[in-house]
């Protein structure tokens, strides 16, 4: 399979999984993690329980900052740990992001969601390429939406500048 020759030479891979609500990327994502091979770091990163844990915090650069750091620590100690393959954004922000119903929405806690997610994955990315000598690669994966062209887009320019493979899959 062509595909799989090019995973090898990649560092890893950025999977998007895109589609209305409800039309089952969480399911998805979740039969994805079950496949990939045990030489993968798995990191799944639900956009809605993300922004959830948003919701109730105060909102400014300092906060997003603040969370990319303890995330970024959060990360650094589990990808030592050689039984670990999965990697979730609760073990990340070191909370419970379980999603809350009826919750209002919030449109500057969706703005803040979009650039702290973006922003974790860059920190991510750059940390695991330069910093780790594994015998693993790094396959993260974003459930959201992404219902415009320029909410994939700068995805698809981190996965190209960071050598990594890139996917979109559109859930029906």
């Amino acid at each position: 399979m062509e595909n799989e020759k090019t995973l090898k030479h990649n560092k890893g891979a950025l999977i998007l999984l895109t589609g209305i609500p409800g039309a089952g990327k969480s399911f998805v994502s979740h039969k994805i993690v079950q496949q990939i091979p045990k030489d993968f770091i798995v990191i799944k990163i639900n956009f809605d329980k993300t922004e959830n844990l948003l919701n109730n915090q105060t909102l400014n650069e300092n906060t997003r900052f603040s969370l990319i750091e303890q995330a970024t620590a959060s990360f650094d100690s589990l990808v030592k740990i050689d039984s670990i393959n999965l990697i979730t954004q609760d073990d990340l922000f070191q909370s419970d992001t379980t999603l809350i119903q009826d919750q209002d929405y919030n449109h500057i806690a969706w703005k803040e969601n979009r650039k702290l997610v973006y922003d974790l994955v860059l920190e991510i990315v750059q940390n695991f390429v330069g910093k780790y000598e594994l015998n693993k690669k790094l396959m993260i994966i974003l459930d959201d939406n992404f219902l415009l062209n320029s909410m994939r887009k700068p995805y698809y320019k981190l996965a190209a500048r960071c050598d990594l493979a890139y996917c979109e899959l559109y859930v029906k």
